[in-house]
């Protein structure tokens, strides 16, 4: 599985690839508003999961006809 964030400027700040070729069978990140901006748009391609922990009052994942 592919994931790949951007930030509201349209900058990657984060890219990797899980399981499959990789062999990597979990992956984490920290997103930090003071050095990238919000919000954060979130690619994902193949099968994989994600895991919000972290200590916000909530997190909106959604679809986009990009």
């Amino acid at each position: 599985c592919y994931f790949r964030i951007d930030d509201a400027d349209g900058k990657t700040v984060f890219e990797t690839t899980v399981l499959a070729t990789s062999q990597r069978e979990k992956t984490t990140v920290t997103l930090d508003a003071r050095t990238s901006k919000q919000p954060w748009k979130l690619y994902r391609r193949g099968i994989g999961f994600v895991k919000w922990n972290g200590n916000a009052e909530g997190l909106t994942l959604s679809p986009t006809p990009e």
